[in-house]
C-alpha cells in the first residue's frame, strides 16, 4: 500500500468593481484562503486485482456557516464535521469503504484488473460573494466500465445558501428549454448567429445522437453567462464526453433578478 497525503493551500483573489455612482470608485479586493487535502493510495487486493484511490478535497476556512458547509460537503457521510482534520478522516473512511466493497466483490465474482476511484472538488469561480465548485467522480472498473460524473454547485456566500435557478432568473421552464435547445444546436453544429429551431430537421437532430434536454439542475455561472452541464450520454447518446450549453446574460435580459444582476455588475443590453 502506497499512501500519499498532501495538504496544500492557496490564496484566491477576486476583484469586485464598484459602480461609478457609488462613493468608493476603487475596486474591492476579495481575498480567500483555500486549503486542499489530497490523498492518493494504491492498494493491492490480490495478485490480479488492485485499487487506486485518489481524492482532492477543498478546505474553505473562510466559511463557517454549518448549513452551508453541509451543502458544500454533501458527499461526506459525517454531517457537520468539516474541520481540516475531520475532512481528512472522512476521506480516509471513504477510501476504506471502497476497499471493503471491492474486496467483497472479489470474493463473490473473482474480479481482476485495475479498479480506479477518483473524486475531486475544483474551485471554478469565486467573485461577488458567489462561489462555483465542480465535483467530479471517476470510476474505472477494470477494463470494462468507465464512468465520469460531474456535479456543479453555486453558493451564495452573502446569504449562506446553495443557489437555485430561481435566485438568478425568473424565466419560465418552457422558455428556458427552448433557449437551451437553440444554443445546443449552435454548440453542436458549430454555428454562429441566431438560430431558429424549425430550420432543422428533427431527423438530423436524432441522427447525430442528440437527445432532448433532460434537466436543468446542473448549472453554474460566471461573468459572461449561465451554463448547463450535462454528463456523458445525457445529451449525446453515443459519446462518453460531457456537454455544456451556454446562455449569455444578454439572452436572459428581462428575466434576471435585480439583486443578482446588481451584485454581478451585469450591464444592460444595447
Amino acid at each position: 500500500m502506497k499512501n500519499l497525503i498532501v495538504i496544500s493551500s492557496i490564496v484566491f483573489f477576486s476583484m469586485t468593481a464598484c459602480k461609478k455612482a457609488e462613493s468608493h470608485p476603487l475596486a474591492q479586493k476579495e481575498i480567500y484562503a483555500i486549503d486542499s487535502i489530497n490523498i492518493t493510495d494504491t492498494i493491492k487486493i490480490t495478485d490480479s486485482l488492485s485499487l487506486i484511490y485518489s481524492s482532492n478535497e477543498l478546505y474553505l476556512p473562510f466559511i463557517q456557516n454549518p448549513d452551508l458547509l453541509n451543502s458544500i460537503y454533501f458527499r461526506s457521510e459525517d454531517s457537520y464535521h468539516f474541520s481540516k482534520s475531520e475532512l481528512k478522516i472522512s476521506v480516509e473512511k471513504d477510501m476504506l469503504k471502497h476497499y471493503d466493497e471491492l474486496n467483497k466483490l472479489y470474493k463473490l465474482k473473482r474480479l481482476n484488473g485495475l479498479w480506479v476511484y477518483k473524486n475531486q472538488m475544483q474551485m471554478k469561480f469565486l467573485q461577488y460573494q458567489y462561489m462555483h465548485i465542480q465535483y467530479t467522480d471517476i470510476h474505472n472498473e477494470g477494463d470494462k466500465i468507465k464512468q465520469c460524473i460531474y456535479k456543479d454547485k453555486m453558493f451564495d456566500l452573502k446569504n449562506n445558501k446553495e443557489m437555485a435557478l430561481g435566485d438568478i432568473t425568473n424565466i419560465s421552464t418552457n422558455q428556458l428549454l427552448a433557449l437551451l435547445k437553440k444554443n445546443m444546436y449552435k454548440v453542436f453544429f458549430n454555428m454562429a448567429g441566431d438560430v431558429r429551431i424549425n430550420e432543422f430537421d428533427e431527423k438530423i437532430f436524432k441522427m447525430n445522437g442528440l437527445r432532448e434536454i433532460p434537466n436543468t439542475n446542473n448549472f453554474y455561472f460566471d461573468t459572461k453567462g449561465l451554463y448547463f452541464h450535462y454528463n456523458p450520454y445525457e445529451i449525446l447518446s453515443s459519446s462518453s464526453v460531457d456537454f455544456v450549453i451556454p446562455i449569455s446574460w444578454e439572452q436572459l435580459e428581462g428575466t434576471l433578478n435585480s439583486e443578482f444582476k446588481q451584485r454581478m455588475n451585469i450591464p444592460k443590453s444595447n
